[in-house]
């Protein structure tokens, strides 16, 4: 009869009629085999290894064993790991080895400039043959018995022989009995959580004091153990930035030397430059008090020697690598590369003024710091995107979009040829960090005097009506710092002359500005209805906003008609509109011919400033009596 038909008078099958499985098959083989024993207690290329006074097999006496009462499972012997399996009639049978090896944990490291910190384990494989190795605990290489056999091979001659369970049960005891557990850091500068400002060889702390790293580049503060890695936050290798905390020069005199020939070699706005490179230490804090800072745009032609310069500057904090090209970004690693660094500002180069909108507009956001919601690529998420440094763009050309070149301060830079004022200059910037660690025990304490003298410059400058745009924001920021860091009675004279001429610049290429301007020719001479009316006391100039936006777009065939909320954006950058002028401004009756009958219809308006010249000589030019 075949099997599995055979019966009893029961309808059971005896005992000799069940079939036993293939794999049941296999195992009773290997069981039962005494090369199998031999097996399971011996490495794939050497005989056994025991512990003195134990027969192959068996744990070591328990001067020499410890059985974990987390893991009943699991007995340690020297440098071998033994199961404890279950006996027959509740009889206890000798530990069988399950490895040639034991694991122990190095070091914890929690990436805590992640939203989500990760964990990462260095682990030591030490063999029982005394042979030893490092490397990282990945937990995709631990999660199963076939992973973790992949992974000790590929470190050396490990073996493990356990099950799924023995390798459960073995990184649980190796992760309780945990290493010392470091904060690790993709991000050099500062550290908003603590305060603290560390660097690839050192740390100064949020008491003022300096920190050096160990062997291993772990610098302990507080309590607590930091370490600075060589990657971004995407796992791109980056070359961190050092100070020289063992130099004994002066910083002030380094400084001030440097920032005399800099402007020698390139005239005398690269002391714009460098106002705004020390007012870059405080990001944080002009973004929490004045709700901005400033993008610095280096442009020329080339041969100019922005890239010089540029490398020049950047020693104060450190930086030695070289810029990264926007032309490789997108909207998401901007973002990224925007994060190696905290109030270390971070050089981009090959700025043009056909670069993605999407990149174009996280430069903007820098501004503010306004955070933005963007996808990954190997992954169907999103995440919160932040901008936690200044940047330095260079290029060939300033920006055409005037709302991102408004967000900047851009010098004006001439190159005055003289070679051996450049090596010598490039000399003293190797040292120049020196500065910054003089300055960082008293960051916090100097803030205070720098805003103080901003606000003074700020209030004072915007008096005038042509001064009243982001400009004077941002020049008054670099000036402030300055004032306090390496005072100069005549500084403040400089910077505003210089502060003139960029808004003038400005209004030249203000698209608004040459639509108010066109303003006297579209009504006297080409005869457009264009509603306008001049206040007679406080020489206020209200134009209809649709209908000069259309008729200048007529006249010049401009294909793209601005929105007027971009205009009044550029009204208040240009100082050109009142100060109350808001993003919903004030409404104007207007006369409309609808079906052969006037009615009255409000139109949006803008409200120009009388005392600006640009919209005094507008005014000059129209009729006397408005509309």
């Amino acid at each position: 009869m075949p099997w599995g038909h055979e019966t009893s008078a029961d309808g059971a099958l005896p005992a000799f009629a069940k079939r036993p499985t293939r794999k049941q098959s296999r195992h009773r083989q290997f069981v039962n085999s005494g090369p199998a024993v031999a097996f399971m207690n011996k490495s794939f290329d050497q005989p056994a290894q025991t512990a003195p006074g134990n027969s192959p097999g068996v744990p070591p006496d328990d001067a020499r064993a410890r059985n974990f009462d987390a893991q009943p499972g699991i007995v340690l012997g020297q440098n071998q790991y033994y199961a404890q399996r279950s006996g027959k009639d509740g009889a206890q049978p000798p530990p069988v080895q399950i490895s040639n090896f034991v694991m122990n944990v190095v070091r914890t490291e929690r990436f805590i400039d992640q939203s989500d910190p990760v964990v990462r384990r260095t682990v030591r494989l030490t063999a029982d043959t005394g042979y030893s190795v490092e490397t990282t605990a990945n937990p995709e290489e631990i999660c199963n018995k076939n992973a973790f056999r992949k992974f000790i091979l590929s470190k050396g001659n490990f073996h493990f022989y356990g099950s799924d369970a023995d390798v459960e049960r073995i990184i649980a005891l190796t992760f309780k009995a945990d290493g010392r557990e470091i904060n690790a850091k993709h991000i050099a500068g500062l550290e908003p959580d603590t305060g603290h400002w560390i660097f690839q060889n050192g740390c100064v702390g949020s008491d003022g004091k300096i920190y050096r790293p160990d062997s291993a580049g772990v610098v302990a503060i507080g309590g607590k153990s930091y370490k600075l890695e060589h990657s971004d936050l995407d796992g791109k290798a980056v070359r961190a930035p050092k100070l020289c905390f063992d130099s004994t020069v002066n910083g002030d005199d380094l400084l001030r030397s440097v920032m005399l020939n800099t402007g020698t070699l390139w005239g005398p706005q690269t002391e714009l430059a460098w106002g705004w490179m020390l007012a870059a230490l405080w990001r944080t804090n002009w973004l929490a008090e004045a709700g901005n800072f400033p993008l610095l745009f280096i442009a020329g032609p080339r041969a100019l020697g922005k890239n010089t310069f540029m490398r020049i500057a950047m020693r104060l904090y450190g930086v030695e690598s070289n810029p990264i090209s926007l032309n490789g970004l997108t909207d998401t690693s901007i973002y990224t590369v925007n994060n190696r660094f905290c109030n270390i500002p971070v050089w981009l180069d090959e700025f043009k003024n056909d670069i993605k909108v999407t990149v174009r507009e996280a430069l903007k956001g820098n501004y503010d710091g306004s955070d933005q919601v963007r996808g990954t690529l190997d992954q169907f998420v999103t995440k919160t995107r932040r901008h936690r440094t200044g940047m330095v763009i260079t290029g060939e050309s300033r920006p055409d979009d005037s709302a991102l070149d408004s967000r900047s301060v851009t010098p004006a830079l001439v190159q005055q040829a003289n070679y051996e004022l450049l090596r010598e200059t490039e000399l003293q910037a190797k040292g120049l960090s020196t500065f910054l660690v003089m300055l960082l025990p008293k960051v916090r304490s100097v803030w205070t005097p720098i805003y103080d003298g901003y606000r003074v410059l700020y209030e004072g400058w915007k008096q005038k009506g042509a001064l009243q745009s982001r400009a004077c924001e941002n020049y008054a920021k670099a000036c402030a710092t300055l004032n306090v860091l390496l005072p100069d009675a005549a500084r403040q004279g400089r910077f505003r002359e210089w502060l003139v001429q960029r808004v003038e610049m400005n209004a030249e290429t203000n698209i608004i500005a040459e639509m108010l301007r066109s303003l006297p020719y579209l009504v006297q001479v080409r005869k457009l209805d264009v509603p306008y009316r001049v206040e007679a006391g406080s020489r206020r100039l209200h134009v209809c906003a649709a209908f000069l936006v259309n008729a200048y777009c007529d006249q010049n065939r401009e294909q793209r008609k601005p929105k007027t909320d971009e205009l009044i954006r550029l009204g208040k950058d240009g100082g050109l509109l009142i100060p109350s002028h808001t993003d919903k401004p004030m409404k104007a009756y207007v006369d409309e011919n609808t079906d052969g009958q006037k009615t009255k219809v409000q139109q949006r308006c803008f409200i120009f400033d009388g005392t600006n010249p640009i919209v005094a000589e507008v005014i000059e030019g129209l009729q006397p009596e408005g509309r």
